[in-house]
């Protein structure tokens, strides 16, 4: 089977739609609050989505795996766009949030470590590091203030 002509761009369309996420959540916040905000991202995936699982038909996951996914959908969805939401309700940054929730990755794999008894490589706390001197560039207007 063939790839699709599009496959190579994939990635940067992905880059795009995320990166614009944040400011887009940003203007959306003048006008909802962040639950509402939520739950209209929650249906615009499901009506964009729906069409191609229709049409692609793809597998369905097993019992166990569903449970899975739905565990691992609660915590990314709900909880982490949730709490993105209402920092930005509370006057934090778009591009502070989006440093903070890029390097989630990096503190899930520090925290993971940790729990089993590891320690992380030093590659891992480079790019903590990193991430962090990024979002102290931001400049000092950016940082939430007190209302």
């Amino acid at each position: 089977m063939t790839p699709p002509a599009w496959l190579p761009i994939a990635p940067w369309l992905f880059i795009c739609v995320w990166s614009a996420g944040y400011s887009v959540a940003r203007l959306g916040l003048e006008f909802t609050e962040p639950l509402t905000l939520l739950a209209l991202r929650f249906s615009g995936a499901l009506l964009v989505l729906t069409p191609f699982v229709l049409i692609l038909r793809p597998a369905l996951p097993n019992r166990a795996d569903f449970v899975t996914i739905l565990q691992v959908a609660f915590f990314l969805q709900l909880v982490h766009f949730g709490f993105v939401y209402l920092g930005l309700e509370l006057g934090a940054s778009a591009g502070i949030m989006g440093l903070l929730a890029a390097s989630q990755p990096v503190l899930i794999n520090i925290v993971s470590s940790l729990v089993r008894g590891s320690i992380p490589r030093a590659r891992v706390w480079l790019g903590l590091v990193l991430g962090l001197a990024g979002a102290g560039f931001c400049l000092p207007g950016d940082w939430p203030t007190q209302a």
